[in-house]
């Protein structure tokens, strides 16, 4: 009989729904949070009935009841941790978030989802007279319910990208990416109103205010002699129509500064203007902007994002998280503020160092159960001086900041500047290095190594112009250093006199990360568009492409394993270099930004929520578990071209089927990666994807052996489990979903040129309980079975594929592919009228020796 060609509505329903077994996958909660740094960036402060809001970048709302001393969090129920901006209206507090506005009408204590766009960025809130506006996508929104609900106005021309919000009158005002709009008739229609602003490519209005009748707008649109950008301030006294700078552009501590740091926020007292950028906040009293207080007790560098006073104290939003004013200078007010990014990790003796950049150095020397802020990494003047790069060699710790380098001898817990034989009072530092025998510092593109004193810094290469212009990272091992550049990677063998292209084989198209440990050398650089780490083994003699195609951002090692951060896919491990498992699960966030390894520990700084703790991935059970979608069977043996049912937890952020014949290999970011003996890694087709089972598909090419099979949800979380790649491994279809019973099959009649067909079971109207029909072996001249399964194509011929029913042997007709969805096989069998009358028997298959599960079929 010839195969079929079209499927039972039945079968193809197994196939794409969601199977209810029992998951076969252990615990994958493999990180843990260590005591939360306090610190953080706030971008918006707001008081109201006598609680103080602030709303961070990365967690959320916290409040104060004792004027900023103390805060706890208050983020429940929002969607979205991102928060730019606070207002409050009537009887509610709104939050503008990266995903619509949310409100709160009980203190914070609880926040609701209003409808402001689909996912709609709002950066900017405006309260004029109960009426509320929202930014849109080149728009804005208005509420006349206290922002219960809102309503999408019209559009600004070219839709510019809206940074802020005003109103003056009956006009609003918006700053935007191409300068000021002003609207008469509540945002239905726009006019540009930028005479007076400079004219230039990018004429960015990033903050708007009114004063006593007077607009002002916070800009970076000044550019000094050298081309600097620097912020400017320009106010207006006509609506809008007219704009001129106040004072001069805001200069000081800014010469050496890159970036945009313009004017996020405007604020007033009296005839003092305040303005706030990424480097600090600065007061014009009538005559020139100066240093607000001079700054004092800020960290050097602070962006400086909200400006409140109340009757009890005056705050400010920075980088660095909350600082109140006490007389005249700033002191850091955090107490339970846990929004801490870490931007750098290491590991001296039993001590643990985190830097929170501008929010502090930190040192816990109980495995995280606690942390004390570092001593000495300030200017005499007490300007705490932020961390960017932390190098270690033995019980020595040296970290790169905007003061230079420091250098502490005792595990970190004291520093002192170490700056001897740099330029500059201050040298600025790009990177900095250690190998067991050497440190290396790169400032003003030279490269400086430690001298045999240990107490100084002697520039490598003595010519001019600077040798390392191009270099982005340094690593080094003994007298091998590496210079990274964004297109190549150069070498020296010489302890850093002198450096030579190596030759990579392939051709960068950008690059991250490098480290080095004994031999051995990763970094990270796109080739052919993709980001891969590619390494060497043989002290750079030789370079290898890796397989798995991650972006990496940082590597750390433990005695036998290699770790990485990556960009998108949180943390990573490797035995070899050239593949790499994310493991993921219990990490909040996939944004990691430094890692460092303690032991069997390893460590990860996070955006936003301190560090967190793994123990070895290496010593945890696996924790995804991979069977047939067919028979279930505990037994972690996968044929080549079968369709696999994956159980754990996090697989997928939604619930999801493909439509085939056509199968994706991503839906909705989930990917499954299937790495084989030889540690080539493809990626499956996916015919469904739920957060606790995926459906997926071997390629052909897997080899035989054993494979690791990797999952990735949209939102970076993973799970890995080993598996079995065999050339059969049968498995049959069954109607209750189980592997069991009744047989999801059709049974086809033939009687000379006619035939029909029906499925072999009925269900009930939910398609569930299914038993097999009666099939009257005496209705036609000859019977046949349709049995579907998987893992079963590839046999070595039809004379090794064995079909029992009720224990007696029955032809085989035919044993292959099924030609019309992916990953499906089908068997017929022949049934012999000798076996009319015997009731519910089994029908068990054996391919090559193997047997599938038995499933059930009813003779009449």
């Amino acid at each position: 009989m010839a195969k079929k060609r079209r499927l039972n509505g039945l079968i193809v329903w197994l196939l794409l729904s969601y199977l209810t077994v029992l998951s076969h996958a252990q615990s994958g909660n493999q990180w843990r949070s260590l005591a939360p740094l306090e610190g953080g960036t706030v971008n918006a402060l707001l008081e109201k009935d006598g609680v103080i809001y602030a709303g961070t970048s990365t967690t959320g709302i916290f409040t104060s009841s004792d004027n900023g001393k103390t805060w706890r969090a208050a983020s429940n129920g929002l969607g979205n941790l991102v928060i730019n901006a606070l207002a409050t209206v009537g009887g509610a507090v709104l939050a503008a978030t990266n995903n619509s506005v949310y409100r709160s009408t009980d203190g914070g204590q609880s926040w609701t989802m209003t409808a402001v766009g689909r996912n709609q960025v709002v950066r900017a809130l405006e309260v004029s007279n109960g009426v509320v506006f929202a930014n849109g996508a080149g728009g804005v929104y208005r509420s006349t319910d206290q922002g219960q609900s809102w309503v999408e106005r019209g559009i600004i021309t070219n839709r510019p990208s809206i940074q802020a919000l005003a109103t003056l009158g009956e006009s609003l005002f918006a700053g935007t990416s191409r300068g000021v709009f002003r609207s008469t008739d509540q945002g239905q229609n726009w006019t540009a109103v930028s005479a007076g602003l400079p004219n230039n490519a990018l004429p960015i209005v990033l903050s708007l205010s009114v004063n006593n009748g007077v607009l002002y707008a916070g800009t970076n649109l000044y550019r000094d002699a050298s081309n600097q950008e620097l912020p400017q301030v320009y106010r207006s006294t006509d609506n809008g129509q007219s704009w001129a700078a106040v004072g001069n552009a805001i200069s000081f501590r800014l010469a050496g500064s890159t970036g945009f740091p313009g004017v996020s926020r405007l604020a007033f007292e009296g005839t003092n203007i305040y303005a706030l950028t990424a480097f600090g906040a600065a007061v014009f009293e009538g005559q020139a902007w100066s240093e607000y207080l001079g700054n004092s007790g800020l960290p050097d560098g602070v962006g400086v994002n909200f400006l409140w006073r109340g009757s009890g104290a005056t705050l400010l939003g920075t980088t660095g998280g909350v600082y109140a004013l006490d007389g005249q200078r700033w002191t850091a007010s955090n107490s339970g503020l846990t929004a801490a990014s870490v931007n750098a990790l290491a590991v001296s003796g039993n001590a643990i160092i985190a830097s929170a950049n501008a929010s502090g150095l930190y040192r816990s020397t109980d495995e995280g159960q606690s942390w004390v802020r570092g001593v000495g990494l300030s200017s005499e003047g007490g300007r705490l001086f932020p961390v960017s790069i932390l190098a270690v060699k033995g019980n020595t710790v040296y970290a790169a900041s905007s003061g230079g380098i420091y250098r502490s001898i005792d595990n970190g817990a004291n520093w002192i500047p170490f700056n001897n034989g740099l330029p500059g009072t201050s040298p600025p530092i790009t990177d900095l290095t250690a190998s067991e025998t050497d440190v290396y510092a790169l400032s003003a593109a030279f490269l400086y190594k430690l001298d045999a004193s240990g107490e100084a810094w002697s520039r490598t290469w003595q010519g001019d112009p600077p040798l390392l212009s191009a270099t982005t990272r340094l690593a080094a091992n003994g007298a091998s250093v590496y210079a990274l550049t964004n297109t190549s990677l150069l070498r020296s063998t010489d302890g850093g006199a002198t450096f030579a292209p190596v030759n990579l084989g392939v051709t960068l198209g950008g690059t991250a990360a490098i480290a080095t440990r004994g031999n051995s050398v990763y970094f990270t650089g796109a080739v052919s568009g993709n980001a891969r780490v590619i390494f060497s083994t043989n002290d750079g003699q030789s370079f290898t492409t890796s397989q798995s195609y991650l972006a990496m951002s940082g590597f750390a090692f433990s005695s036998n394993a290699l770790y990485a951060s990556a960009f998108n896919d949180g943390v990573c491990f490797s035995t070899n270099g050239s593949n790499w498992t994310p493991f993921n699960a219990g990490l909040p966030t996939r944004t990691i930004n430094a890692i460092a390894v303690k032991g069997e520990t390893v460590l990860a700084g996070t955006n936003g929520r301190g560090v967190y703790a793994a123990t070895n991935p290496q010593l945890q059970p696996a924790n995804l578990a991979n069977v047939s979608a067919a028979s279930y069977s505990t037994e972690p043996v996968l044929a080549r071209d079968s369709i696999v049912s994956a159980f754990g937890t996090a697989l997928a952020i939604d619930t999801l089927a493909a439509t085939p014949p056509s199968l994706p290999v991503g839906i909705q970011g989930t990917r499954v990666f299937v790495r084989d003996s030889t540690g080539a890694e493809t990626r499956a087709l996916l015919f469904y994807v739920s957060p606790t089972q995926v459906n997926y598909q071997i390629r052909s090419s897997t080899a035989i052996g054993e494979a690791t099979i990797i999952i990735v949800s949209g939102d970076g979380s993973s799970a890995f489990g080993k598996v079995q790649i065999a050339a059969v491994a049968p498995g049959l279809f069954a109607a209750n979903q189980n592997g069991r019973g009744a047989a999801a099959a059709n049974i086809v009649f033939v009687s000379g040129t006619n035939r029909r067909s029906e499925p072999n079971t009925a269900c009930d109207a939910n398609g569930q309980n299914c038993v097999p029909r009666p099939i009257d072996l005496n209705s036609a001249d000859e019977v046949f079975v349709e049995l579907y399964g998987t893992g079963i194509r590839n046999h070595s011929g039809l004379a090794n594929v064995a079909v029992t029913v009720g224990g007696e042997a029955v032809p085989v007709t035919f044993a292959s592919a099924q030609p019309t969805f992916v990953g499906l096989d089908q068997v017929n069998i022949k049934l012999p009228r000798s076996l009319s009358g015997r009731g519910e028997v089994d029908v068990v298959l054996t391919v090559d020796g193997k047997a599938a599960n038995p499933v059930r079929i009813h003779l009449r």
